[in-house]
């Protein structure tokens, strides 16, 4: 207090004004903290209090209005996990829902998300956009349906390129390559076509190797899925008829 006195009391020009008020909206961020406060309830600065009379002050916040504050400040901070969990409901589970309320049946909706989940894996990268979206224009699948799964696909594509590689390698008795995902993307960086000659007899076993797991995991996928799609279409009808 006798520091903020001091500055304060000096002349207010040549930028002094806002040191003072930074000084002073301090000292009030200060008493917002609970705990660790010196002195006695109800201590305050008389108006009589002169120059030369300091004495220990206490500065608390007030005891009705505090809990408000710090109960909304606890609660405009969700926890991580809820966090993640409304993201993917709000970026993955809810257009799926949608589209089930839309008329499109189960069977393409989960033959959508098999193809997306395994052509998201195609050990190429850059490549997936682009086969997703003929998928679903040759097979009349929806298109937002694969897209959307193809997007949440792309750290599992990174993680297994390699082991795709390695598995190729292993198939056709090739020498291995001693590479990292961090590698790939510096020789794409520094030369998309340089990348390509160099990649190029790798990328073909493993696309090889992909291609002996691909119809494996897309048909698991879908035999998976297709039940639940149906049991949530009659779920979504059976509220229906109790709410009309």
């Amino acid at each position: 207090m006798e520091r903020m006195e001091f500055v304060c009391s000096k002349s207010l020009g040549n930028g002094d004004a806002l040191r003072c008020l930074f000084r002073v909206s301090l000292i009030f961020l200060l008493a917002s903290m609970e705990g660790a406060v010196a002195g006695g309830e109800g201590v305050l600065v008389r108006v009589d209090h002169g120059t030369g009379q300091h004495r220990d002050v206490a500065v608390r916040a007030d005891p009705v209005v505090w809990p408000e504050i710090r109960g909304e400040c606890v609660g405009a901070l969700p926890a991580k996990d809820s966090m993640t969990e409304g993201f993917f409901k709000r970026k993955l589970i809810r257009p799926i829902i949608d589209l089930l309320k839309q008329g499109v049946t189960p069977e393409k909706i989960a033959l959508s998300i098999a193809l997306g989940a395994v052509l998201g894996v195609f050990p190429a990268l850059g490549s997936t956009t682009a086969l997703c979206a003929i998928a679903a224009l040759v097979l009349k699948l929806n298109l937002p349906a694969i897209q959307i799964v193809n997007y949440f696909m792309y750290p599992a594509q990174i993680a297994l390129i390699i082991p795709f590689f390695r598995l190729g390698e292993y198939l056709f008795g090739a020498q291995k390559l001693s590479i990292s995902v961090q590698q790939i993307y510096a020789m794409i960086q520094a030369s998309m076509w340089g990348a390509i000659k160099t990649l190029w007899t790798t990328t073909w076993h493993a696309i090889v190797a992909w291609g002996l797991l691909a119809p494996i995991f897309v048909g698991l996928i879908y035999v998976i899925l297709t039940p639940l799609f149906r049991r949530a279409i009659r779920l979504q009808k059976t509220q229906t008829t109790e709410e009309g």
